[in-house]
């Protein structure tokens, strides 16, 4: 019983230094993607699969924008193939949509 009690008080630090244990588990106070290279990160693992490395390698540098609780990731523009663009959820990581120009 000691032991979880010991779990319990280290829970209750955690939470209290890094941000919040809800039933389903850890959640950052800042959200799972808190800056823009995290975004850009995730967004490049994404595109890779789906275009190519060779189309997502041409498109860097890569940005991110953070408009509300969304980043907004585009490669370059490279006016022949069009551009990339992945939005992400800051607060959960969720891939919210992925779009290509041509």
């Amino acid at each position: 019983m000691a032991e979880g009690r010991s779990f319990e008080k280290f829970k209750e630090l955690q939470v209290s230094e890094v941000g919040s244990v809800p039933k389903g588990g850890f959640f950052p106070k800042d959200g799972f993607v808190s800056n823009e290279e995290t975004a850009i990160a995730i967004a490049v693992a994404i595109l890779i699969p789906i275009y190519g490395k060779k189309n997502i390698d041409a498109q860097k540098p890569f940005s991110a924008k953070l408009k509300g609780n969304t980043w907004v990731v585009q490669g370059s523009f490279e006016k022949s193939t069009g551009v990339a663009e992945v939005d992400i959820s800051k607060k959960s990581g969720e891939i919210l949509r992925v779009i290509h120009g041509k």
